[in-house]
């Protein structure tokens, strides 16, 4: 999907609260210099959702398994 967002093929769309989790992964394995760069190429590849009060209670109705994709 993020090769989709890439080339433009569709909108890469990532929650606002996602960019810290990935940065905490990253930098469990990876120097701070290359987890900020992998994070500053996610951000050119992909756009910021919003997530309101009105997503999250969405999120809540759908009862996907995996709440975080819900919200996503």
């Amino acid at each position: 999907m993020l090769d989709y967002s890439e080339k433009g093929i569709m909108d890469g769309l990532v929650a606002a609260h996602s960019f810290d989790a990935i940065f905490y992964i990253l930098s469990q394995t990876a120097s701070q210099e290359n987890v900020y760069l992998a994070i500053k190429g996610l951000r050119r590849t992909v756009d910021i959702a919003n997530v309101s009060r009105g997503v999250i209670d969405q999120a809540l109705q759908i009862k996907w398994p995996d709440f975080e994709d819900a919200i996503q």
